[in-house]
């Protein structure tokens, strides 16, 4: 029983948070806002609450909670509340360019829009603006970007919570998370029925996969250029990427090919402890840079260079895979590197 209750307290951690105004991203640079939000309204059922940032202040700077703050205080436990201090203390180095530049992308004002159904400026109004401008106002000033800071920014006397809109979030997630439960319970009763069935199988005989294997690897990156493929939105032409291999030597037979594709804002340097290991154990690994989504474009879009992830970067991907599978077998049968008894013979694995 306590560890279902565990879910059900973060929410509520997580809910109270959003009651107290505590959504963060994007913005626009614009004039510092004749009002700041001097009070937090949420309704709550029948009843229309406040909560001043007054008391919000004095329990995120002194962790003293007024009585005022008590009502809301009561839902959390310690341990809770001091979290939630931490979380109001916390500043996010971020220049107000990078924020701004964020807030217009996309994806930005999609994050915005999504949370300005929660955080308005009046009943039925989308707080979106509001929040764009507060962001980027916290982060020029001196204070820098907190949460407090930013309900200090909002340009209205006063920051409306929906907590029906966020009450509604909350049966949908609890929704998921049932089906959630019911997928790992299941998968767990056919594992637990499939081990029985084969409970001949002598498990101290097999490789143990913790330790390192008995293969030497070599490993080197080669750039790939002329790419033979046209997206299905007619996009096409030449892209430059590279491709980190690591190829098992003396390998008696074929060895079967495994690539592996970082996530956003990641290289093709992040899974090099796998690919080594798994290389060691006779398996020839291959990790395409994907160069619209990884580190370097993230940071570029930090710094306003960039306008954040283009949407065709979901498409790119998995034809950046194709094409490095169709690289990798013209290689293994034109480049003696590849198809050399020496090496991995990638000619039957890909």
């Amino acid at each position: 029983m306590k560890a279902k209750a565990k879910p059900k307290k973060l929410l509520g951690f997580l809910y109270t948070c959003l009651f107290l105004g505590l959504g963060i991203l994007p913005t626009v640079v614009t004039p510092k806002p004749a009002f700041s939000a001097e009070y937090i309204y949420f309704n709550y059922g029948p009843l229309k609450l406040s909560l001043s940032r007054e008391s919000i202040e004095i329990f995120a700077n002194e962790g003293r909670i007024t009585k005022e703050f008590e009502f809301y205080a009561q839902m959390l436990n310690p341990e809770a509340l001091e979290q939630l201090r931490m979380l109001l203390q916390k500043r996010i180095k971020i220049s107000p360019v990078a924020i701004s530049r964020l807030g217009k992308s996309p994806m930005g004002e999609a994050f915005l829009e999504g949370l300005g159904k929660m955080i308005k400026t009046h009943p039925g109004r989308n707080g979106l603006h509001s929040l764009r401008g507060a962001l980027v106002l916290a982060a020029a000033d001196s204070e820098g970007l907190t949460l407090i800071n930013i309900v200090r920014q909002f340009p209205t006397e006063g920051m409306l919570i929906d907590t029906d809109y966020i009450f509604n979030v909350q049966k949908e997630l609890a929704t998921l998370f049932r089906y959630r439960d019911a997928a790992v319970n299941a998968i767990a009763n056919q594992a637990t029925r499939e081990a029985a069935a084969e409970n001949t199988i002598d498990v101290s005989q097999l490789t143990d996969l913790q330790q390192p294997g008995p293969y030497q690897f070599t490993d080197q990156v080669i750039t790939l250029s002329g790419r033979r493929r046209q997206s299905p939105l007619g996009l096409s032409g030449e892209t430059k990427f590279e491709v980190a291999l690591y190829l098992p030597q003396s390998n008696p037979k074929p060895a079967p090919l495994v690539v592996m594709s970082h996530g956003f804002a990641s290289d093709r340097n992040h899974f090099t402890y796998l690919a080594e290991h798994l290389a060691s154990h006779g398996i020839a690994v291959a990790v395409p840079e994907h160069v619209g989504s990884n580190v370097e474009y993230s940071q570029a879009v930090l710094q306003g260079l960039a306008n954040g992830i283009n949407p065709v970067e979901f498409i790119e991907r998995p034809l950046d895979i194709r094409y490095v599978l169709d690289e990798l077998e013209d290689l293994s049968k034109s480049d003696p590197n590849f198809g050399d008894s020496s090496y991995t013979d990638l000619s039957g694995s890909v």
